[in-house]
């Protein structure tokens, strides 16, 4: 056995878990200094995440699950990181101050740690459990499976090989389940089974893709627009098939109701695959053991308890969380862990930017102020007053954002007078705009309709005298969001419990939060009716003789139109996004989503950061967030930071400005993704601590007076070469010796060279190569919306196309691809692709 014992005063963590959140804490952690120990049982780091496949049809789908290949290989490149693959924690003893740790499996080891955080993420549901489902019968897979086969490349033999087949999705396989003691909705299923319809649909056109669902849960930033776009192509069909039948010719009978006879339905599909829930990990007495809470479900419930402890958590070891979201929980534990061993670095009390537009931007600034944060609040309006401590600028107009993270400027007009300040940090907050109830087509004119906020401003005994029959429409102007299906639910219930009778229209009710399902279950136990419908168009509201008027055509009754009886109809005021957004955006110097909300949906920035650092999001400026969200997010922003470098010595790679070359056109001031080149008396110069070495400036300079300052990235040598040459981005291939998707056996004739970005593309480089006897040159950029420096995919391309037109080099000699570091096959297929047309070419 090995035994170390602490022999300086560098402060030493357990992370216990390997995923992406122990991952993205680890990272943190190296990064200020100090040591890690991160003990991953599996052989490979990086979790469930690492095994999921890459969604990315024309572009990327937002699913988050190649971040786990970059966190791979951004621990693996920090010294001061050490992995123990295959191996468990045996046994942890307080010492008052610091721990004993013990460790098994690949190496047996004991050693001291001053904090802990446990980071072993979820078990997925096994539906073995559920005979009706008939698991294991061929043809029936998870979406685990699913994502194998995806990544494999090989979905078509899965399928019999069939030109055009069918394939069902089922929804809520072990959550959304009382009997089986998993009451909550696991967030991530609906999301994964719509991206793996669109991949199906893109890889087999002819494809018949089906998915039922209970609520199909459409909350969270452009999945609407996703499931609006996809269901031109992909039926929906509320209601979970009772059972599946295997029939004649390997084919799977499902059974539902027809929505339109009420007759007893089978449908036979080639495929189905079982949207299978996560459980709380089987590591709960380890948890219990650390002084950690659990819910009733399992899951550590307790955020943290007392900090001199030092023992943490992060990721879906807490609940149910996507990719993004478990990272960021990653971040804020390892934040919370240096804050406590009072590690120097991580800094508060920086000056901060809050620019609101309301409640929010008003409960960002004051959390943040709580922080010890100084704060600098920008609102819209002036009819509230400042927060503790914050400087209120009111009715003011951001009118130009300069500088980087660390020294932003600031020009405003507040109160009709000019405003200056300088800034560490700032933090979007705006808000959406509200569609007002007024506004609404079809909403006459009445006492007895009344909008959300309306009914909470009035004292409940005073309506529920008056009304005993309370109607909630919840999606009546624009779609249902987090915040509204909760609102109307607890809204519900309480006159429920005054004693009206209530009933909620909708097309569909969100569970979000590891309770949502738990809120809706008790609505549906205090006798609260729940009546659907498929469009607006299905509820008739009318006023006759003084009084509400309501007639459905309730979804699952086919045929039958029933009459609501109503004295008081409560329809929530919807959001949309803010008019001025276009305009901010264009001050930020960032993009918007499809939208019209602030920040891009790239993965790379999400959920709260962007391409420029130092400037964060936070609200329904940009996302579909509850309260809870709201509150993760400042937690995040918060942590994010007072993480930032204080200075530019502790940045490793950077573009630097060769000011005897430069001759001052600012091509690089206009095309930086990042807003990282700067003017000093009319000279550009580059910030190291906002730019991220992506290298376009350095390939798009015309006096190549820019170069990266400490780059690894191996720029190939020029001799010797006589195959093919593959550019890649450094994050678009798994290059990582710990990753489970690295290509480890090299290609015949071809060489793989990591660069930066695949914006940093150098034409007179590709043609030199071709010079010194290169045949084939292959580049490999992010999916289009997954590059970390926005534009990779469409800048090689552009590059390619200029290097075409002017040296008359054909296609088959130079091609760019989009690619991610999980589709390991899909590289292989595509390096062997081009090699073969390119041989092809030469007969």
């Amino acid at each position: 056995m090995i035994f170390m014992m602490p022999h300086d005063q560098t402060k030493n963590v357990l992370i216990i878990g390997g995923g992406v959140a122990g991952m993205s804490a680890a990272k943190r952690l190296a990064g200020h200094s100090v040591n890690v120990h991160l003990v991953e049982r599996s052989d490979y780091p990086g979790g469930h995440a690492s095994k999921w496949a890459c969604m990315a049809t024309l572009q990327c789908q937002y699913c988050g699950a190649c971040l786990s290949h970059d966190l791979i290989r951004e621990t693996e490149e920090l010294k001061n990181i050490t992995l123990y693959k295959g191996c468990m924690v045996d046994s942890i003893k307080n010492l008052e101050g610091s721990y004993r740790v013990h460790i098994n499996g690949g190496i047996d080891k004991e050693f001291f740690v001053d904090a802990i955080c446990l980071a072993t993420g979820f078990t997925p549901f096994d539906p073995g459990s559920l005979s009706c489902f008939e698991y294991r019968t061929k043809g029936v897979i998870t979406t685990a499976e699913l994502g194998r086969i995806i990544k494999d490349e090989t979905l078509i033999e899965a399928v019999h090989n069939k030109p055009s087949p069918s394939i069902a999705f089922i929804q809520c396989i072990g959550s959304r389940n009382r009997e089986l003691g998993s009451d909550y909705c696991s967030q991530v299923c609906c999301k994964t089974s719509v991206r793996f319809a669109n991949k199906i649909t893109s890889m087999i056109p002819d494809a018949s893709v089906t998915i039922f669902h209970m609520d199909l849960q459409t909350c969270g930033k452009m999945f609407r627009s996703q499931v609006t776009d996809l269901s031109k192509g992909v039926n929906f069909i509320q209601g979970i098939p009772g059972k599946i039948l295997p029939v004649e010719n390997d084919r799977l009978r499902l059974f539902r109701e027809d929505r339109d006879t009420g007759a007893r339905q089978a449908s036979d599909f080639d495929m189905v695959v079982l949207a299978i829930g996560m459980q709380p990990g089987d590591t709960p007495e380890q948890a219990l053991n650390l002084g950690l809470e659990l819910d009733i479900w399992g899951f550590i419930s307790q955020d943290r308890p007392d900090s001199r402890e030092r023992i943490y958590s992060a990721g879906a070891v807490k609940g149910p969380v996507d990719i993004i979201s478990a990272i960021e929980q990653g971040i804020t534990a390892a934040h919370d862990c240096l804050k406590d061993m009072g590690v120097t670095p991580v800094d508060s009390g920086r000056p901060i930017a809050v620019l609101g537009g309301g409640d929010e931007g008003r409960i960002v600034a004051k959390a943040l102020k709580g922080s010890g944060h100084t704060i600098c609040l920008f609102e819209k309006g002036n009819n509230l007053p400042a927060p503790d401590g914050v400087t209120l600028f009111p009715e003011s107009n951001i009118k130009e954002i300069s500088g980087v993270a660390g020294n932003f400027i600031i020009m405003a007009e507040s109160d009709n007078s000019p405003v200056q300040i300088r800034v560490s940090a700032i933090v979007v907050a705006t808000g959406a705009d509200i569609k007002r109830l007024s506004d609404e087509k079809g909403i006459f004119a009445s006492g007895q309709v009344i909008s959300l906020d309306t009914f909470r401003q009035r004292a409940l005994s005073e309506i529920t005298n008056s009304c005993k029959n309370i109607v909630f429409w919840l999606d009546h102007a624009a779609p249902e969001t987090k915040a509204n299906s909760r609102d109307v639910l607890l809204c519900a219930i309480e006159v429920k419990d005054a004693g009206a009778n209530v009933t909620i229209m909708m097309e569909k009710m969100l569970v979000h939060d590891i309770d949502g399902q738990m809120l809706y279950d008790s609505a549906r136990h205090k006798g609260i009716k729940f009546l659907r419908a498929q469009t607006p168009s299905d509820i008739l509201v009318a006023e006759i003789n003084g009084r509400i008027n309501i007639k459905i055509n309730e979804a699952t009754l086919s045929g039958l139109t029933i009459d609501v009886p109503c004295d008081m109809l409560i329809i929530p005021e919807m959001l949309k996004a803010a008019e001025e957004n276009r305009e901010l955006s264009g001050i930020l110097r960032q993009e918007m989503d499809i939208e019209g909300f602030l920040q891009s949906p790239n993965p790379r920035h999400r959920r709260v950061q962007s391409a420029r650092k130092g400037v964060f999001y936070a609200g329904s400026c940009h996302d579909d967030i509850s309260e809870k969200d709201l509150l993760h997010e400042i937690r995040t922003i918060n942590a994010l930071i007072n993480l930032m470098p204080q200075d530019e010595s502790s940045c490793q790679a950077y573009a630097e400005i060769d000011t005897g070359k430069c001759g001052k056109c600012l091509t690089c001031l206009r095309i930086c993704p990042h807003a990282a080149v700067m003017l000093d008396d009319h000279s550009p110069f580059i910030s190291a601590s906002a730019c991220l070495a992506c290298g376009l400036c350095v390939t798009s300079c015309p006096a190549s007076a820019i170069s990266i300052k400490g780059s690894e990235a191996d720029g190939a040598g020029l001799s010797g070469l006589s195959g093919a040459l593959v550019f890649a981005c450094k994050r678009a291939i798994a290059v990582a010796d710990n990753s489970p998707d690295k290509m480890n056996e090299a290609l015949k004739g071809c060489k793989i060279i990591p660069i930066d970005c695949a914006c940093s593309l150098d034409p007179k480089l590709i043609i030199d190569h071709f010079a010194a006897g290169a045949q084939r040159i292959m580049v490999m950029s992010c999916h289009p919306e997954n590059c970390l420096s926005i534009h990779g995919n469409s800048s090689a391309e552009k590059k390619a196309e200029r290097i075409y037109k002017d040296t008359g080099i054909p296609l088959s000699m130079l091609s760019v691809h989009a690619i991610a570091a999980n589709e390991p096959v899909r590289l292989v297929n595509l390096i062997k692709g081009d090699l073969s047309q390119k041989e092809n070419s030469d007969e």
